[in-house]
């Protein structure tokens, strides 16, 4: 299984990150990370980690490209059933398992979330069973996903123009529109995975319920 980090300039975190993956892991990974320019040390730790074998050989881009084009780099080179996560997602023991699961489970099950964004998504369009939520939107901050979904949706994508914005409510939006038996958005629950900035910040909060109020302006509940 491929787990796709994107980072930029949050070392502490994306240390963190990988190496509570390295820990919680059990089934055989390769940890391929993107750095988007860093300038914090991000890029010789991750070096230092790769020599060590603990993880792919990472990609350093020469500019600043964005979150979603550098996930939709590193989907590219993934195959079957993926994870993406952000540099800040904290892996905690059990998830793979628990995860995994799930997309076994369910067969129209065509993405995870390791991470329970529902809470701002009132629209009616969650349902709680338990140990998992079966949801018409997610975050994906840290999701399993199945790359025939990526592709039928066409990758994830922003306005032109802009390389830093939220895209995880319009990529489930179309995901639930595609032809594809599976393309259901599932989370765990509990979480099996920490936003670590979260807490100290209300920025993430805050850009959340921005996005999944412009979302409901615009798209119907998917069901």
């Amino acid at each position: 299984m491929d787990i796709n980090i994107v980072t930029y300039n949050r070392i502490t975190y994306l240390q963190k990150c990988i190496n509570s993956i390295i820990a919680s892991t059990r089934v055989k990974k390769r940890i391929r990370v993107i750095d988007d320019g860093s300038t914090d040390g991000s890029r010789e730790w991750l070096v230092q980690m790769w020599k060590r074998g603990k993880i792919e050989e990472p990609i350093f881009n020469k500019t600043n490209i964005g979150t979603a084009a550098n996930f939709n780099k590193l989907i590219e080179g993934s195959e079957g059933s993926f994870v993406m996560a952000n540099d800040d997602m904290y892996f905690h023991r059990g998830w793979d398992n628990a995860v995994i699961s799930l997309y076994k489970k369910f067969p129209d099950c065509g993405i995870v979330s390791f991470f329970d964004y529902t809470r701002f998504n009132s629209d009616g369009g969650v349902h709680k069973y338990g140990d998992y939520i079966k949801c018409d939107r997610t975050g994906l901050g840290a999701a399993m996903m199945n790359k025939e979904l990526w592709k039928a949706v066409g990758g994830f994508k922003l306005p032109t123009g802009k390389k830093m914005g939220w895209f995880a409510s319009p990529f489930c939006y179309n995901a639930a529109k595609t032809k594809l038996k599976r393309k259901r958005v599932y989370a765990t629950n509990p979480h099996y995975a920490s936003h670590m900035d979260l807490p100290s910040s209300g920025l993430c909060d805050r850009d959340l319920q921005k996005d999944y109020i412009e979302i409901r302006k615009i798209m119907k509940t998917v069901r």
